[in-house]
């Protein structure tokens, strides 16, 4: 009967220490987990680019929130493989497809400016040589409560994508782009250490953030030479551009010793003017001359006037002016255009002796001090003709054909 009773005695302990034991292994999981999880992830984290071209030296805006905890020391690692802090970190160089901090890509990365965290300045390590990381120290311990880290961190020279990211790997296809990683730590300790996988430091905060470099565009548009030019008899004033100048005769009517014929007073509107108008983006400027013969009649010729000035009735001359003495610009947006000094002067008219290899000068923009002194816009030149004759000039009709030539220089 005793020996019964041990035995049933011994099986009852037996059972409570397995289920002690399976009590116990369920646990020791658990607890292993907790010190895994134990770090709590920094919020609001990014990493702005200032440009996101390949192998370009540029700065990076670095930002994130601890959410608490005591810090004094940060570190941002760039991996190729993945942004998940405790994994292995791994790259095939700096520069390549990670950035590179150090000196080797032009100047080393510096802090810019003077930044704090609670308070505390914040201070960066100068990275060495082939590093893939940035530490920065605060001068004083934090107590962190959703405490605001912000810095920017000049001279980083962005991968050169020579080698595809992890990401273009893993999707099996070949991109322009490069994708990378940053990590983020914080350290109670002033002195930022090294995350392992198998050991990761308790009770620190961290996060991951994805960046990426990209093509540029290049825009290009073609601005062409432009040269428009008109010379009409009728200024429709309906446009104010070249559309609106037509016709190709100017009449001075019957012609006497008496008096001085004038185009604008021509005709039954009054109005016989010549007009001539220019718009160019010629940066270095537009020339506007003119050549012809004299008002011939077979053999009889009314001259030209030789030099500036009226005509006087009563004389065998002919000329022609500007109206005004002065470029009309109420068409476009410049007032570019000089007048050549024969035709400056109202009522002042003058002719020449113009040809084809000499013409006369009418008006010019090229001595403009810039080139937007020299451009012109749809600048207008109305033009008055006059004449008479002496008793004993011939009869017939008398005419020329004037012949107006716009030469710009881009």
């Amino acid at each position: 009967m005793r020996v019964n009773a041990f035995l049933r005695r011994g099986n009852v302990a037996l059972t409570w220490f397995q289920v002690l034991a399976l009590v116990v292994a369920s646990i020791l999981p658990l607890a292993a987990m907790h010190d895994r999880v134990d770090a709590a992830q920094v919020s609001s984290r990014s990493i702005r680019m200032e440009s996101s071209e390949p192998d370009l030296e540029t700065s990076y805006d670095i930002n994130f929130t601890v959410p608490s905890g005591t810090v004094q020391s940060f570190r941002v690692e760039f991996c190729n493989n993945d942004p998940l802090p405790g994994q292995n970190c791994t790259f095939t160089g700096v520069g390549n497809d990670v950035p590179q901090v150090d000196g080797n890509a032009g100047t080393a990365a510096a802090l810019n400016g003077s930044p704090t965290f609670g308070g505390q300045a914040v201070s960066m390590t100068a990275p060495s040589v082939g590093n893939n990381y940035l530490d920065f120290t605060l001068a004083a311990s934090v107590a962190a409560a959703d405490t605001a880290f912000a810095v920017t961190v000049d001279n980083i020279d962005n991968p050169d994508n020579t080698t595809e990211s992890a990401l273009s790997n893993i999707l099996g296809r070949t991109e322009d782009n490069n994708t990378f990683f940053a990590r983020i730590y914080t350290f109670s300790s002033a002195t930022p250490t090294a995350y392992n996988q198998s050991t990761p430091p308790v009770g620190n905060n961290d996060g991951g953030v994805a960046l990426s470099t990209a093509n540029q565009l290049t825009l290009t548009a073609r601005v062409q030479e432009v040269l428009y030019f008109c010379v009409g008899d009728t200024d429709a004033g309906t446009n104010s551009d070249c559309t609106d100048i037509t016709g190709t005769t100017v009449d001075l009517g019957v012609l006497d010793s008496s008096a001085v014929n004038k185009s604008s007073a021509e005709g039954a509107t009054g109005d016989q003017n010549g007009y001539v108008m220019v718009r160019t983006n010629a940066a270095s400027g537009v020339d506007i001359d003119y050549f012809g013969a004299d008002l011939d009649s077979g053999t009889a010729t009314i001259t030209g006037r030789a030099t500036e000035g009226a005509v006087v009735a009563g004389t065998e001359e002919w000329g022609m002016e500007v109206d005004g003495g002065a470029v009309d610009a109420t068409n476009g947006t410049t007032t570019n255009l000089v007048l050549d000094a024969d035709f400056d002067t109202n009522d002042q008219y003058f002719w020449g002796a113009p040809t084809a290899a000499a013409p006369e000068d009418l008006a010019s923009s090229t001595a403009g001090a810039t080139s937007a002194d020299r451009v012109v816009d749809d600048e207008l030149l109305i033009l008055d003709f006059a004449a008479s004759v002496d008793a004993t000039t011939p009869t017939g009709l008398y005419e020329t054909v004037i012949t107006f030539v716009a030469t710009p220089t881009f």
